[in-house]
């Protein structure tokens, strides 16, 4: 079963902000979706370059009025030859 969850990272410190995300990103089963909430726009650099390191994760990023969105979701299968297309919404998504 897939799960959405949601992480607010606004109010943690660097870089217990990143570990955290990063903690959330790796305990996520095939089919999850993760959505980080973040102020600064440093951070959200640092989470981009730690997402494009990793396979079978797709991610869209978002600038709300007063901070980031970061939307990740894993493919619904670790084998690639039978990979699910993740469709990628335009504009900000409904939260």
């Amino acid at each position: 079963m897939c799960r959405h969850l949601h992480i607010n990272l606004e109010d943690l410190p660097w870089p217990v902000n990143v570990l955290k995300f990063n903690q959330m990103v790796h305990d996520m089963q095939p089919g999850d979706d993760v959505t980080a909430t973040i102020k600064d726009a440093d951070v959200v650099d640092n989470l981009q370059q730690l997402l494009g390191n990793r396979a079978g994760l797709h991610f869209d990023v978002f600038q709300a009025e007063t901070d980031y969105r970061i939307r990740v979701t894993k493919d619904r299968t670790d084998d690639p030859g039978q990979r699910v297309n993740i469709r990628q919404s335009a504009g900000d998504p409904q939260f």
